[in-house]
């Protein structure tokens, strides 16, 4: 039970960190740059791909329905389907394959900058 408790208050304290984090920004034309990429793969490398899954899911499902955790303290389904949804979507193999990497030195690094490339082709598209 202990285990259940704590590893819920880690899913829930990842996603305020991601939250704040995805607050620092800076305005480029239509698209942001944020620490938010830095975050994701942060909360990936700490809780392992698959609560780092439930936390991006649980982060994207709030944005949805309009809390303000997305870049620029804006919320809402139009985000997602925005210039910046894809870079959000790509958030889900970011963290996954940063949180396969989370116990590998070399290949962890591998996998998280292969999840970096594929976020930036997932916001590309």
């Amino acid at each position: 039970m202990r285990n259940k408790i704590s590893r819920i208050t880690h899913i829930a304290l990842c996603v305020a960190v991601l939250s704040v984090l995805s607050q620092l920004s800076i305005p480029i034309g239509a698209t942001f740059l944020t620490v938010q990429l830095f975050a994701v793969a942060l909360v990936g490398y700490l809780l392992g791909s698959k609560a780092s899954l439930i936390t991006i899911t649980v982060y994207i499902l709030m944005g949805a329905v309009g809390v303000p955790v997305f870049a620029g303290f804006r919320g809402g389904f139009s985000v997602l389907v925005g210039y910046t949804g894809g870079f959000i979507f790509g958030f889900i193999p970011l963290c996954v394959l940063c949180g396969l990497g989370k116990n590998r030195k070399i290949k962890g690094l591998l996998l998280g900058s292969l999840g970096v490339i594929i976020c930036h082709i997932f916001g590309c598209v």
